[in-house]
């Protein structure tokens, strides 16, 4: 079922984030009289949620500037998943598989304190480098990588390359660090990784795991934690964005040492939150397709990314998605206009209005 947009030249934004079927198994109590619903047939993985975060922000307008791969295998994704993921107007590359199934995983909440744990219930199926350079994509003006520090360090020399014999500008690359490689055995590795990539983006459970540290919980605490990483990055521009869950983030650039609190979307309702899955890769998606039409604005980018995770974590799976003649994009009931504005209701917004993200967004 291919997609019905002409391929960008030089799209904005690519992933090699996997796309994932879930099977969301909720934690059952002998003292919850509620039965607990199986829920089989979910959108998920990685890449797919940063996709999204990219759409939100990106708008119809910017839409089929965004070039992602999905592979399907001989067990056939669901018409409904087609229909919805085909209806974003992406420029969706579906690759069919006979030889092999759809990659398929299990989340499970193994206690009443929310704790998750997931395995693949079908081999994965990662999407390559080979694999952009194919299906010419090895162009994209940025990439979102989730990988080992080892693998990211090869992923993007290549990337690099690629630019440096086609004489064009250097893509922005944000690295999504794999949270079974954020042990402290591993850091020599991520340290080795930063200089060559432009966004680090991690949590802040593991960007302290990764120093031997338990999750900072205070903004002191956090602050610290990113000057950490800051002092490793040497790209021009590039910096560290931590996620810090309910908190917002925290952006920190190597340019003039500017750095800034941004609050979460939920700051001021949290009772909206319905599943936090896939909100960090929505986050990733959403600030960088916010930076690049933004001009690369980190302010921009970093208010972009809280929007795009709070869209995510409102419902199980993928939020509903309308267009409308009048609204525009219409996402889980709320038009983008919307929610921009909601979010610069909240406090401080480094001197930026709702106006000035609109603007920075649709020039």
């Amino acid at each position: 079922m291919p997609s019905s947009n002409a391929p960008p030249k030089n799209p904005i934004f690519t992933t090699m984030g996997m796309f994932i079927i879930d099977t969301i198994e909720p934690h059952s109590t002998q003292s919850n009289s509620t039965p607990q619903i199986i829920q089989d047939n979910i959108i998920g993985g990685g890449g797919t949620f940063a996709t999204l975060g990219a759409r939100i922000i990106a708008t119809s307008a910017h839409a089929s500037a965004i070039s992602w791969i999905i592979d399907e295998g001989s067990d056939l994704i669901p018409r409904e998943i087609h229909e919805y993921l085909d209806s974003w107007s992406t420029d969706l590359r579906w690759r069919y598989d006979a030889n092999r199934l759809t990659t398929r995983g299990w989340n499970g909440y193994v206690d009443v304190l929310g704790t998750r744990e997931f395995r693949y219930l079908t081999p994965k199926k990662q999407i390559t480098i080979d694999d952009l350079k194919d299906q010419g994509l090895l162009g994209a003006r940025s990439f979102h990588l989730i990988c080992s520090p080892m693998r990211v360090q090869e992923i993007v020399k290549l990337i690099r390359d690629h630019a440096d014999r086609s004489d064009t500008e250097q893509p922005v690359i944000a690295w999504e660090p794999v949270p079974d490689f954020c042990g402290h055995e591993y850091l020599d590795q991520v340290l080795q990784a930063l200089p060559m990539i432009d966004i680090f983006t991690p949590n802040a459970e593991e960007a302290a795991r990764l120093l031997s540290q338990t999750e900072p919980t205070t903004t002191e605490s956090l602050l610290q934690l990113s000057q950490y990483y800051t002092q490793c990055l040497s790209r021009d521009n590039s910096m560290i964005v931590l996620r810090c869950g309910a908190l917002g983030c925290h952006t920190a650039t190597i340019n003039k040492d500017e750095s800034s609190w941004f609050p979460a979307y939920h700051q001021l309702t949290p009772e909206k939150v319905i599943d936090p899955t896939g909100g960090g890769n929505t986050f990733i998606g959403s600030f960088l397709m916010g930076f690049i039409l933004s001009g690369k604005d980190w302010r921009v980018a970093s208010m972009c990314g809280n929007i795009g995770a709070g869209i995510a974590i409102e419902q199980v799976g993928m939020p509903s998605f309308e267009k409308e003649p009048i609204n525009g994009d219409v996402w889980g009931g709320v038009s983008l206009k919307d929610r921009i504005k909601k979010y610069c209701s909240l406090k401080s917004q480094n001197g930026l209005d709702e106006e000035d993200i609109w603007e920075a967004l649709v020039n």
